[in-house]
Order: C-alpha cells, then structure tokens, then sequence
C-alpha cells in the first residue's frame, strides 16, 4: 500500500471530489474549525483587549482578569498565566495569558480531532451503510488502498480547512496578543498532531463502529485519549513548550494508532 500508486491516487481524487459534493462533510469542515480556530479566540481576544481600556481606572493600574486558586497555581502549567511587571507594563493580564495557555490548546486540539472523525464518519462508515463498497472492491484494488485513499482525502480536506483559518487567528494573536513566532510555530506543530491523531481515530472507529448511529455514540471515547494527554500537558508542561511536547505526544499517537488499524485492517472488518 503506498499513496504513490496511481490507483491509490486515482481513488484519492474520487474521495476528495466526493466529500466536497456533500453539504455535510463541507458543513462540519467549516463550522467546528471556524467556531473554535477563529471565531473563539478571536472574539476571546479582542473582548479581552478592549476590557482593558474600560475596566483600568489609570494607566498606573491594570485590569486583572482571571484569578488563579492557589492550588492550581502550584501547577507548572499554571504559571505561565501570572504576568510580570514588564508584561503587565505592555498591557498583557491573566485573562490573556488563562487564554493563551490554557484554552487555547484545548481548543486547536478539539478542531484538529473532530473535524477529520466527522468527515469519517461520511467517508469511512457512511459509504459502508449505504452498500457502495461493493463497487469499489470490484476494481483492481485491495481494502487497504481503499482505507488510506479515504484516511488521506480526511487530512487534505481538514488541513484545507483548518490551516487557513489559522493564519487568520495566527494574524490576529500577533496583533493584539503580540506572541511571537516561536508561539505560532509550535501552535502550527499542535495542530498537525492533533491531525494525525484524529487520523488513527478515524480508523479505529472505522473498524469498530458497525453504523453512523454506533459511530456517534463511540466517537467520543476515540478522543478521549487525546484529550486527556492535553489536560495533562496543560496543566504540568510550562510556557509555550507545551505545545511543543501535546503536538510530538499527539503525532505519535496517530502514528501508532493508524500502524495498528492497519495492522489489523481486513477485508471482512471493514465490510461487516
């Protein structure tokens, strides 16, 4: 199996046109990126911007924002949310820095992960119900070819998606939230994992889940995983690293997880 071959290829292109035909691929490509990539923290960003010029009574005093309880203050993660005196003389305050930290990483995981299982379960589980299958094995391909054509259509229509609405929450964090590029970087590298891992998520669903109701029903526990490496490197990972360590620990994990599938993928499996 390679996606070099040209019948892969060719299968590749029928699922990629066949994804962009359907309003409900199309329709959760866009919403649930768009609604946690771009407008979450956009609207979390410039809200917490203009609070800034009404809730200071003088230049001398700042707006405080979030406040911490002690015992998650003695949380590595949960330091990086404490400004300094140089960052609160710039203007940053522990809203941003709640935001920046701790939400943010939440949210680029939850669209990296959700978007390629939704268009699965159109793609993977869907065509099954619908006993279309049989005419794709009618051609000179083996399941294999058929299962990485759809997996890697899955990554080209989320990171279709997805990407370009991050250069747009990229523009605005370098704006108002003056993060820097080592900030975009490594926020970039998250997303990609968390790709990867929905990836694996998406297989592993595809060979247990029977029908889209099943599927529904057991999509959540396919990222529960994923999520809970992201609690973890929330709340023990400090500063910007953790975006860095969540997107390796995430990248492996698809990577492991799609080696396994495929480890394990039949013909009656993915049929039956």
């Amino acid at each position: 199996m390679s996606l070099l071959d040209s019948d892969t290829r060719l299968l590749w292109n029928k699922e990629v046109q066949q994804l962009t035909r359907s309003w409900y691929a199309m329709l959760s490509s866009f919403v649930v990126p768009g609604a946690l990539v771009v407008i979450g923290p956009v609207f979390a960003l410039v809200t917490e911007h203009f609070k800034r010029d009404y809730y200071a009574p003088s230049p001398s005093q700042h707006y405080a924002g979030v406040a911490v309880s002690e015992q998650a203050g003695r949380l590595l993660g949960f330091r990086s949310i404490h400004p300094s005196a140089a960052a609160l003389q710039a203007g940053h305050t522990d809203a941003e820095g709640y935001f920046l930290y701790i939400l943010l990483p939440v949210l680029f995981v939850l669209a990296a992960l959700l978007t390629p299982v939704l268009t699965a379960l159109h793609s993977l589980i869907g065509e099954r119900e619908r006993r279309s299958l049989e005419l794709l094995m009618a051609l000179p391909v083996v399941v294999n070819d058929i299962v990485a054509a759809k997996l890697a259509a899955n990554v080209s229509i989320a990171l279709a998606t997805i990407l370009p609405m991050f250069v747009v929450d990229a523009i605005v964090l370098m704006n108002v939230a003056h993060v820097g590029w080592d900030f975009v970087g490594w926020s970039s590298i998250l997303l990609v994992g968390s790709v990867a891992a929905s990836v694996g998520a998406s297989l592993l669903l595809a060979l247990t889940a029977r029908d889209l109701r099943t599927a529904l029903s057991s999509g959540g526990l396919m990222i529960a995983v994923p999520l809970s490496l992201t609690g973890l490197c929330v709340a023990l990972v400090p500063g910007v690293e953790r975006f860095a360590v969540l997107g390796l620990l995430l990248f492996a994990l698809g990577v492991g997880a799609v080696y396994g599938g495929l480890r394990w993928l039949t013909y009656e499996r993915y049929t039956t």
